[in-house]
This record gives structure tokens, sequence and C-alpha cells, in this order.
């Protein structure tokens, strides 16, 4: 009994933290970039979801796979 309480304290715990925390924001789009972007000085996404096309690797977590976005030194983004 009382691992049922310590359970039931926990998910009230968690459920009270997640609620203090801003919802994760919605993608207004989808672009598959099938290079490379080089982002020289400054890249705005406005919250599109990038994937990567299949000329950039297949899409796993092997080594091997070349990156959506390349940030020169020094550049940020946002997206």
């Amino acid at each position: 009994m009382p691992c049922l309480v310590q359970l039931v304290v926990l998910v009230v715990c968690i459920n009270g933290i997640a609620g203090q925390f801003p919802s994760w924001p919605t993608a207004t789009g989808t672009k598959k970039a099938d290079t490379t972007i080089s982002v020289a000085s400054y890249l705005d996404g406005g919250f599109v979801r990038y994937t990567a096309g299949s000329a950039l690797g297949d899409g796993g977590v092997a080594e091997g796979q070349l990156p959506i976005f390349e940030l020169k030194a020094g550049q940020v983004s946002r997206m």
C-alpha cells in the first residue's frame, strides 16, 4: 500500500510541475531539405519543421548523416 501512495503522490507532483510550463509551439508548416542549408548570418525558421531529404541520409541515428543546417561560427538560428 505505501508504494501505491508514493506513486499517486509522484503522479500528482508531475502533473503539477507540467502545468507550470507553456505548451510546445505547433509547426506552421514542413519543408524538406535536399541539401544542407548554410546559415551565414541569421535564420528565422518561422516555426517551420525542417526534415531531411534522402540526399542527406536515411534519417536514422547512424553516423554519417549530413546536417540539415550548417551554422557559421557565431551565427544563431531561431526556429
